[in-house]
C-alpha cells in the first residue's frame, strides 16, 4: 500500500498530494460560504490575479489565501503557493495559518514553526490546533508532548478527537503511558461524546469493551469516578492562553 507519506517523498507526486490534502484543510477549516467563494479562485485571469495581490499587499487577508490557492490548485506551484500562505496568515487568516502549519511540518520538516501557527489559529478561535501538535509529537516519538497537547485538546472543547486519543494513548504500550483505568476513564468519555448507531460509535464500544474485558470490579468502579472527575475537572479548569498547559499541576 503506498502512503502518503511515500508520495510525498516522490518529486512527481508530490505537489498533487499536497493540493489534495491541502483542498481537504480548506474544506474542513471553512463555511459554506467560504468553499465557494475559494473555489473561484482556483481559476483566475491575469487581471484578476494581479488585482487579488495588489489587495493582498495592502493587507488583505482574504485576497492573499486566494492567491495561495490558485497557486496550490491551479498552478501547483509549492513555492509561490508557500508565500501567499504565508502572508495571508500574518494577515490574520485563520484557514491559512493552518495550512501554512501543515506545510513547515510535511513540506519542511520544521515543527517548530508548524507549532508556532498551529497556535496562533487557536488564539484566533481554531479548536483543533492541539490535536495538529499533539500529532506532530506523536510522529516524532515525543508521546509525553503529545499527551498534554491532547490533553489541552479536549480543555479546549474537541472532547471526541482528544478523548480517543487519550484512550489509545494509555491503552497501547507504544505509547509509554499505559494506565488501563484512565484507558477505560477515557473510552467512556469517548464512548458518551459520540451519536449511537454510527461507525465511530461502534468503534469507540468494541475499544471501550475491550479494556472492561481486562479489567476487574474494583478496577472498573475506579474508571467510572475517575471519568466523572475528568469531566467535572474539564468544566472547572482554566486554560491560561493559547498552546499552554492547564492552570493546575494535576496529571490526568
Amino acid at each position: 500500500m503506498i502512503s502518503i507519506k511515500m508520495l510525498l517523498g516522490c518529486k512527481i507526486c508530490r505537489n498533487r498530494v499536497l493540493c489534495l490534502l491541502l483542498s481537504a484543510l480548506a474544506c474542513v477549516y471553512s463555511s459554506a460560504n467560504e468553499i465557494e467563494s475559494s473555489a473561484s479562485a482556483y481559476f483566475l485571469t491575469d487581471k484578476e490575479l494581479l488585482k487579488l495581490k495588489n489587495k493582498s499587499l495592502k493587507g488583505d487577508g482574504d485576497s492573499a489565501f486566494k492567491v495561495a490557492q490558485f497557486y496550490t490548485f491551479s498552478q501547483a506551484d509549492e513555492d509561490e503557493a508557500f508565500f501567499w500562505y504565508r502572508l495571508a496568515s500574518e494577515l490574520g487568516h485563520q484557514i491559512a495559518m493552518t495550512n501554512l502549519a501543515y506545510l513547515y511540518h510535511e513540506r519542511f520538516d520544521n515543527d517548530e514553526k508548524a507549532i508556532e501557527w498551529y497556535c496562533e489559529a487557536e488564539k484566533d478561535g481554531y479548536t483543533g490546533a492541539h490535536i495538529e501538535i499533539a500529532r506532530i509529537f506523536d510522529s516524532k516519538g515525543v508521546y509525553k508532548n503529545a499527551l498534554n497537547h491532547y490533553l489541552l485538546a479536549y480543555f479546549n472543547d474537541n472532547e471526541k478527537e482528544a478523548s480517543e486519543y487519550l484512550t489509545k494513548h494509555y491503552l497501547e504500550d507504544k505509547y509509554q503511558f499505559k494506565d488501563l483505568v484512565k484507558a477505560y476513564a477515557w473510552s467512556l468519555i469517548w464512548l458518551n461524546s459520540l451519536p449511537v448507531n454510527t461507525y465511530a460509535y461502534d468503534k469507540s464500544l468494541k475499544v471501550n469493551k475491550r479494556i472492561d474485558s481486562l479489567l476487574d470490579g474494583a478496577e472498573k468502579e475506579a474508571a467510572l469516578k475517575l471519568a466523572g472527575e475528568y469531566k467535572q475537572f474539564k468544566s472547572e479548569a482554566e486554560i491560561s492562553s493559547a498552546c499552554t498547559r492547564v492552570t493546575t499541576n494535576r496529571t490526568m
